[in-house]
């Protein structure tokens, strides 16, 4: 627990993603936060909850000042407020409905840069967000059960912990290499649903070269049935 001790890069790096829930603050917030931005850069995953972005527990260091998270929160709202505007259909809500309800929330949210809001509140605040990168993903509202929050919000979670890392249902091979002007080389594309629930998974596969032209861009969908 980062208020006992802050987990170091090693440990962190021992997991794909990772959940910051916390109502306290942090042993050293600067360390915490320079360690997330690190475990970040090398490819894992951040899901952050209220508190994490609230003023007043902010996480430190590079996490904050290379804006890391996808949103930002101007105050504790402290009124409740439930799911509204979302996509249905898309595997991150699979399970959720409007009866996810808290007020252990933040108002005057805010996206940062690269961030794109996934779901709203009934009250126009943001519930979801996260990097177009899907690097981290941010959740406005509590688990803890002293604010009793109602509704689908550990499977939202769930779904979260899914979403970051749903990019790994497809991989290329070779991932790189080298051809001459006018000749051709096969690729071979993989897909792996073993690990993604039921829904419709799209993703646009960027080949980047020194072609003038620019990158071809090739857009896959898959759907889960199950």
């Amino acid at each position: 627990a980062a208020y006992g001790g802050t987990p170091s890069l090693a440990q962190l790096q021992g997991y794909d993603a990772i959940v910051i829930w916390n109502y306290n603050g942090y042993s050293d917030a600067t360390l915490l936060g320079d360690n997330l931005a690190d475990y970040v850069d090398g490819g894992g995953h951040v899901i952050v909850t209220y508190w994490a972005l609230d003023p007043g527990y902010l996480i430190g260091g590079r996490w904050a000042s290379g804006g890391y998270a996808p949103m930002t929160v101007g105050y504790y709202s402290g009124s409740t407020a439930c799911l509204s505007t979302y996509d249905s259909g898309d595997p991150l809500f699979a399970g959720v409905t409007t009866a996810l309800c808290d007020y252990s929330r933040g108002a005057g949210t805010a996206l940062t840069s690269d961030a794109q809001q996934l779901a709203l509140y009934d009250d126009g605040e943001i519930l979801v967000a996260a990097k177009d990168d899907r690097s981290a993903l941010a959740i406005n509202a509590y688990p803890g059960n002293y604010y009793g929050y109602s509704g689908e919000l550990p499977q939202l979670i769930y779904n979260s912990l899914i979403y970051l890392n749903e990019s790994t249902w497809i991989s290329v091979s070779p991932s790189n290499g080298s051809i001459a002007p006018g000749a051709s080389s096969s690729v071979t594309l993989t897909l792996d649903a073993s690990e993604l629930i039921g829904g419709v998974y799209s993703v646009d596969l960027h080949v980047a070269g020194n072609d003038p032209r620019g990158d071809a861009i090739l857009p896959i969908t898959a759907t889960v049935v199950g």
